[in-house]
């Protein structure tokens, strides 16, 4: 890429140089015309090479001193070159805030982009690189803007360079972005599906965590409050296979598996306060990734419902429970009213004996009534055997030979 730069240089060069041999020869300058006409077109190649206007700009800036030599002379020169310089250090200073407010630093930057020194300006932010757009390797050397909550690893060859927070910086030759990291608060809601309690029953965990990598608040925010310690969870996470959001996601899931095993199921869908619950996934978790520099800040439970199957066997035993009370009230019920019946009968029985009635007329009487309740009742064959029982005693009773009462 350098050598194309450079060969169109040459070229624009030498064409521009022939050309102003041919006007000087005409004025009888023709060495001082060759190397005005060289001065002046040169630049041009860089347009054609890399197709940036400003190699136009510095093209038409070497015509005019060109120019001022040939109109003014060396004084022409001076107040062009002068001109050009303060122009270009005002333009400088606009932007001095990007350059740690220092107004040497952006002229210098500048000077070496203008003169092809510098391949221009690369930004970090929101985690990715946002200028120039679209980018994935860009080679140095270049200006490189690292924005707040964002740092970078930076590798050249086969070789990580420098592990870089937020700040200005200038890459070296072929130095390149490898690695970007977001040091912003990440929030994101988890589904923990199928998890199974203590007996068994699955239920679902709707979480909310809150995590970040564990890198200090003010080194989050300029690269001088870095530690050491700090720039090696970076190189250990980029060492890593699985991406360090994933990874989190994934230690949440497990741990909240292995601490809902340990409830009742009644227990989880009766509370209302999660916060034990929530401490409990949040020391684990953070347990297990503080070795991968990742810390979780905040776990907020936002429901937890049980499987469907879970509901259907809910109903199927409050109906069956249902039907057994009603049954054990009917049975309740029948057999109060058997023990009022019974009582009514020995009452009746002891008045009628009381008052003189033969003591056949009072079975004959009882079991006739009796007989006859019972014809009336639906339930009357669960005392099919007490009937026969009730028959047989009535057919003895009949034939049993009357008192002779004329005797007394």
């Amino acid at each position: 890429m350098q050598n194309k730069l450079f060969l169109a240089f040459g070229l624009a060069g030498l064409l521009g140089g022939i050309a102003g041999m041919i006007i000087g020869h005409q004025l009888g300058v023709p060495l001082i015309g060759a190397i005005a006409g060289a001065f002046t077109f040169f630049p041009f190649g860089g347009y054609i090479s890399k197709h940036q206007r400003r190699w136009l700009g510095m093209s038409f800036l070497n015509g005019l001193i060109v120019l001022a030599y040939f109109k003014l002379g060396w004084m022409g020169v001076g107040f062009v070159v002068l001109a050009s310089f303060l122009t270009f250090f005002i333009a400088a200073g606009i932007v001095r805030n990007w350059y740690d407010n220092s107004d040497w630093k952006a002229l210098v930057s500048h000077m070496k982009i203008a003169l092809g020194l510098n391949h221009g300006f690369q930004i970090v932010e929101n985690g990715k690189i946002t200028y120039p757009k679209d980018a994935t390797i860009v080679f140095g050397p270049r200006n490189l803007f690292i924005k707040p909550y964002n740092a970078v690893i930076l590798e050249r060859g086969s070789k990580q360079t420098r592990v870089l927070g937020p700040a200005y910086y200038t890459t070296a030759p072929f130095e390149y972005v490898k690695y970007i990291f977001n040091l912003k608060d990440f929030s994101e809601h988890l589904l923990v599906d199928l998890s199974p309690t203590r007996e068994q029953i699955l239920v679902d965990l709707h979480i909310r965590i809150t995590y970040s990598l564990n890198i200090n608040e003010a080194a989050r925010l300029d690269d001088e409050k870095w530690t050491e310690k700090e720039r090696q969870i970076l190189q250990q996470l980029a060492k890593q296979t699985t991406d360090w959001k994933e990874l989190t996601k994934s230690v949440v899931n497990s741990k909240a598996r292995l601490i809902v095993k340990a409830w009742g199921v009644d227990q989880l869908l009766a509370t209302r306060d999660f916060s034990r619950l929530e401490s409990q996934i949040q020391n684990l978790s953070n347990d297990r990734l503080k070795e991968n520099g990742i810390k979780i800040s905040d776990v907020l439970i936002e429901k937890i419902e049980a499987s469907p199957d879970f509901y259907s066997a809910q109903t199927e035993k409050w109906i069956a429970s249902t039907q057994a009370e009603i049954l054990n009230i009917r049975d309740r019920a029948r057999a109060e009213a058997y023990r009022e019946a019974l009582r009514l009968i020995a009452t009746a029985y002891q008045e009628a004996h009381e008052q003189g009635m033969d003591p056949d007329d009072i079975h004959r009487e009882l079991l006739r009534r009796t007989i006859e309740q019972l014809s009336g009742d639906p339930s009357v064959l669960l005392f099919a055997p007490m009937l026969k029982d009730l028959m047989n005693g009535l057919n003895r009773t009949n034939t049993k030979p009357k008192r002779d009462d004329t005797n007394n």
